[in-house]
C-alpha cells in the first residue's frame, strides 16, 4: 500500500541467539520461544555491545516515533496503540507468574512505550473474547493455569456448544500451535476492567456462543443466548458492551449506540 513504517532507535532487536536461549530457558513455560524476553533483558541489563534498532536497521527506517505520536495527538489526529498479547499475560498483573509474557500489557504500558502523555487519551476500548485462549502446550512445557471460575475446554466442545456445522479450531499466529481454550471467566474480565478501566467493551467471537448469530450486524437479529451473555458481562463488570463481533468480516459486527 506504500505506507511507510518507522522504528524507534531504542527498540530491542531479537537475534537468533535470543531465540536459541529462549528454547533453553522457556521450554517449561511453553512460550513462543522467539527470544523477545531475552532481547528485552539484554536491553535492561545494558550489556556491553548490545545493539538496538538504531544501531542495526537502515537509517531510512529509523525515526523519533515518540515525537511523531505527540505531534499527531496535538494536531487532533487519531492514534491507535496495539499491544502485543492480552492482559492476562501481563508480567505484573496477569494470571499467574511465571506463565506470563515479558512485559506489561496495560493501557499505561502502551502509553509509556509510545511516549504518549495520558491527557491525550480519548477512549479506552477493552477487547474480550467469548472463550478466552492461551498458547498451546508443548512436550515438556505447560502454558499456565486458568481462573477458578472457568474450565478448560476442547475445540470440539466449543464446536458442539456453538452448534457450528464446521469444526472450530484456532491456531496461534506465531507458533501455529492449536490454542488452549477456556470457558468465560467473570474474575478474569473484572480484573482487566479494574486495572485498565476501559470506557466500553468489544466482545469478539460472539458467534462461538451461538452460530445462529454468525455474521449478524443488528442487535435485534442476535440470538437470545448472545444477548444474555452481553447483558451478563455488562452487569458483572459495570462496563457496557458496545460492539459485538460475529464474524471475520468488517461488517459482521453489532454496534450498540448510546
Amino acid at each position: 500500500l506504500g505506507i511507510p513504517v518507522f522504528v524507534h532507535p531504542r527498540v530491542a532487536v531479537v537475534t537468533g541467539d535470543d531465540a536459541s536461549n529462549a528454547r533453553i530457558t522457556g521450554n517449561h513455560l511453553a512460550g513462543t520461544m522467539k527470544g523477545t524476553g531475552h532481547a528485552i533483558s539484554k536491553k535492561l541489563l545494558r550489556i556491553e555491545g548490545n545493539k538496538l534498532a538504531g544501531d542495526i536497521l537502515p537509517p531510512e527506517l529509523i525515526a523519533d516515533t515518540v515525537a511523531m505520536v505527540q505531534k499527531a495527538c496535538k494536531d487532533g489526529n487519531m492514534v491507535i496503540f496495539e499491544m502485543s498479547q492480552g492482559f492476562d499475560l501481563s508480567l505484573n498483573h496477569g494470571h499467574e507468574y511465571p506463565y506470563l509474557t515479558s512485559r506489561d500489557v496495560t493501557t499505561g504500558a502502551a502509553l509509556n512505550s509510545c511516549g504518549c502523555p495520558p491527557k491525550y487519551i480519548g477512549q479506552v476500548i477493552g477487547s474480550i473474547r467469548s472463550y478466552p485462549i492461551r498458547v498451546g502446550n508443548i512436550e515438556g512445557g505447560w502454558s499456565g493455569p486458568h481462573h477458578n471460575d472457568q474450565t478448560e475446554l476442547t475445540w470440539h466442545e466449543v464446536t458442539i456448544m456453538s452448534k457450528s456445522k464446521d469444526k472450530l479450531e484456532e491456531r496461534t499466529t506465531v507458533t501455529n500451535r492449536v490454542r488452549r481454550v477456556f470457558s468465560f471467566s467473570n474474575t478474569q474480565v473484572k480484573k482487566f476492567v479494574d486495572v485498565c478501566d476501559p470506557d466500553w467493551l468489544f466482545l469478539n467471537f460472539a458467534q462461538y456462543i451461538d452460530m445462529d448469530g454468525s455474521g449478524v450486524n443488528t442487535w435485534d437479529d442476535l440470538p437470545q443466548s448472545i444477548k444474555d451473555a452481553v447483558n451478563h458481562i455488562s452487569k458483572t463488570c459495570g462496563v457496557p458492551v458496545k460492539m459485538i463481533g460475529t464474524g471475520a468480516k468488517n461488517n459482521e459486527m453489532v454496534i450498540i449506540r448510546g
